[in-house]
């Protein structure tokens, strides 16, 4: 899948996901604007396939060399599919993060609230520097 430039369908969060919605299901990632400091990402866990994640709870861990922090579900339903390729390659979350690098899908069960559109994240992002 090629990296997509159309951000009017993508929805982020101030924790640094992105979501893109297909029908009753979301696929999960991480903004370019934290994947560039993940270098030397040496654990990444997601979510296990049929496991309910929710909104705002954490679902997985990432940690590098100088940090380690929990990966926030930005929507509540039941996780469907894992891509596995960043398991085995976890820069391509770096390299692709809107792309190859996406990280789980989600069977949406309840409305997410609180997801900014493109500008409203440019502003959040903007004010931490």
């Amino acid at each position: 899948m090629a990296a997509s430039t159309d951000f009017q369908a993508v929805h982020f969060t101030s924790d640094h996901n992105w979501v893109r919605f297909d029908g009753g299901t979301a696929r999960i990632g991480l903004t370019a604007c934290l994947a560039e400091r993940l270098t030397g990402l040496r654990q990444l866990t997601l979510p296990e396939p049929g496991a309910l994640v929710r909104q705002r709870d954490p679902c997985g861990l990432l940690a590098t060399r100088h940090w380690c922090g929990d990966l926030f579900a930005p929507v509540t339903g039941t996780v469907t599919a894992v891509n596995h390729l960043v398991l085995d390659r976890p820069g391509l979350i770096r390299q692709e993060p809107y792309g190859a690098g996406w990280l789980f899908e989600v069977r949406v069960t309840t409305v997410p609230g609180r997801l900014l559109d493109g500008l409203g994240y440019l502003e959040l992002t903007s004010q931490h520097g």
